[in-house]
């Protein structure tokens, strides 16, 4: 049987699903401008209609046809977009667990910090996989932050380090660590990370950039040909079916003068309804390029996409997960300080680099950042 997998709500799923909410308000805002400009016309028609409650009914209903039409195309990009932003964040946030806490634990014990949290999402954070990193060194006795400064306790230690350790620990107690220096040390302690068996980077020999090309030539090739087919049934339907509703259009200064006539003749509804339902659907094909367009860009362009998780790296990416799920359910490690560390361990390094900590992440960098004015 196949094994359920959890998912874990990161912070990244969660500013996506966030953000897709607004996607509302681009109908709501065409339904105030619509109706800020066309109540009167709007409330006219209705009152002048035979039947003035199903005259209020046809005129409302052009009004939402109207609102649909304006909105439909901002809104179902916005949309799109959000929606598969959290459908990336949410599969690289899965796993199937298999095993107990203490399991997980063992297992990450030999990995760094920059290495689970590359594991769990596939980028760098580099505040908060700093942090994370020099906590991990101070409960290896290698620096200390007492004092309200970062400084070495034990060189012959440092030494053995990695060279991204190294760089990171005397840019904190230099207090250099800010925007120009994060990406050098971030760049360099990802390369030594996908150095080991965790993490691979691909590109376009692995057919990354391949991909994006081949999702805007097909967004591109059913795109055109989905408008072009579109664009004929539409023009079949003005001259057949719709042939009265499109002349009275094109005689008719605002939308409501056909309000008296669809109240006679339900008929005109009908053939609205439809021109609506096809103008969407043409609108769809219109955006099926810019939205493949825009997914083959987000792909190759997030530097995430470049890498991807050796199968040695999925086994340890459950256990990620497993160590993050128990983080968030079963301790108050939210809310811990720095010195808290010799309590909780490497729980608590955890738990800074995997994003469930952010008052310790403060604190350190207001201590590298003050290392500066103290030398």
């Amino acid at each position: 049987m196949k094994k359920k997998r959890q998912f874990i709500r990161t912070s990244r799923y969660s500013r996506w699903r966030f953000l897709r909410w607004f996607a509302w308000l681009v109908p709501v805002v065409n339904a105030v401008r619509a109706w800020n400009m066309n109540h009167e016309v709007f409330l006219d028609a209705a009152a002048n209609a035979s039947d003035p409650t199903l005259g209020l009914v046809v005129a409302s209903l052009i009004l939402v046809l109207e609102v649909t039409v304006a909105s439909f195309p901002f809104f179902f990009l916005w949309w799109f977009v959000c929606t598969m932003l959290m459908s990336r964040a949410r599969r690289e946030a899965s796993f199937a667990p298999t095993r107990d806490l203490e399991y997980y634990r063992e297992q990450l014990r030999g990995l760094s910090a920059v290495q689970v949290s590359l594991l769990a999402d596939l980028r760098i954070e580099p505040r908060e996989d700093a942090a994370a990193t020099l906590l991990a060194l101070e409960r290896r006795g290698v620096v200390s932050t007492e004092g309200e400064q970062v400084h070495v306790i034990d060189a012959d230690r440092l030494q053995g380090l990695s060279q991204s350790d190294r760089l990171l620990v005397q840019l904190a107690a230099a207090g250099e660590l800010g925007i120009a220096t994060y990406k050098r040390w971030a760049d360099l302690a990802e390369q030594e990370a996908i150095d080991g068996i965790h993490l691979r980077r691909i590109g376009k020999a692995d057919g990354t950039a391949a991909t994006g090309c081949s999702w805007f030539l097909r967004g591109c090739g059913t795109g055109c040909l989905m408008v072009v087919a579109l664009s004929g049934m539409f023009a079949l339907f003005s001259a057949t079916f719709g042939k009265q509703l499109m002349d009275l259009l094109d005689t008719a200064e605002t939308d409501y003068e056909m309000v008296a006539l669809m109240v006679e003749d339900p008929f005109f509804a009908l053939q609205l309804l439809t021109m609506s339902a096809i103008a969407v659907v043409m609108a769809v094909a219109f955006l099926l390029p810019l939205i493949d367009t825009v997914r083959g860009l987000v792909e190759n362009g997030d530097a995430s996409r470049h890498l991807r998780r050796t199968p040695l790296g999925e086994q340890e990416a459950e256990c990620v997960y497993g160590i993050r799920n128990f983080l968030r359910d079963f301790t108050a490690l939210s809310d811990a300080d720095r010195r808290a560390l010799f309590l909780w361990d490497d729980f608590l390094v955890y738990a800074v680099a995997l994003g469930q900590n952010r008052q310790v992440v403060d604190e350190l960098v207001r201590i590298w950042r003050s290392s500066e004015q103290q030398e």
